[in-house]
């Protein structure tokens, strides 16, 4: 692991624990072990360090998980969306072993103050969710195409829905967490392929 690489990876760590007021620079500094010049070298500032965080282990990472479910034309229709359902559960599996205390919570935290800080920011967060969008309703139209899915289906109004109800579970999930976040979502799948399955 590179320099840059490592001070993203200790950033990630406690900004997913603490949030971004919750975390100086200086302490990223110590947590890193490298000189103030070694982290001054890749980033001028905490606000750009934190956006390339939020960039790279959210944004980037989310639409790369999403594109690849949706293009992974080896596993059937109902199995990508299934896939597409259990993304929260998948995320959070592979956080843990980077930050053991992460809920799904410490993403919505990390969308929700790279939002405030910075109008690029959230310009970017917008355009994940319409990438997304736009992924999951190629999807439902594929369905539709090859006869798996009802043609009465709303791909434009189901591919929010999708959104929305992964949100929110992830949400719920987070500050109710006796609650197995894949069992609640693979039900909301069942549900949803029940209504549209051809």
């Amino acid at each position: 692991m590179n320099q840059k690489e490592t001070i993203l990876l200790t950033a990630f760590k406690m900004f997913a624990e603490n949030g971004y007021d919750g975390v100086s620079l200086n302490s990223i500094i110590k947590e890193t072990g490298l000189t103030k010049g070694g982290v001054y070298y890749h980033f001028n500032s905490k606000d750009e360090l934190f956006k390339e965080v939020v960039e790279t282990f959210i944004l980037k990472y989310f639409t790369k998980k999403v594109s690849d479910i949706v293009r992974n034309t080896q596993r059937s229709i109902d199995e990508r969306l299934r896939d597409l359902y259990l993304v929260p559960a998948m995320l959070l599996k592979e956080a843990q072993p980077l930050s053991p205390n992460a809920s799904n919570a410490f993403i919505f935290n990390l969308m929700f103050d790279a939002a405030r800080k910075s109008e690029n920011m959230k310009e970017k967060l917008m355009k994940c969710y319409e990438d997304t969008n736009d992924l999951i309703r190629a999807l439902l139209t594929e369905g539709i195409e090859s006869n798996k899915i009802k043609e009465s289906t709303d791909v434009d109004s189901l591919s929010i829905e999708i959104v929305s109800i992964i949100d929110g579970i992830q949400i719920y999930t987070a500050m109710v967490r006796n609650i197995c976040i894949e069992s609640v979502l693979n039900n909301f799948f069942t549900k949803t392929w029940d209504c549209i399955k051809k």
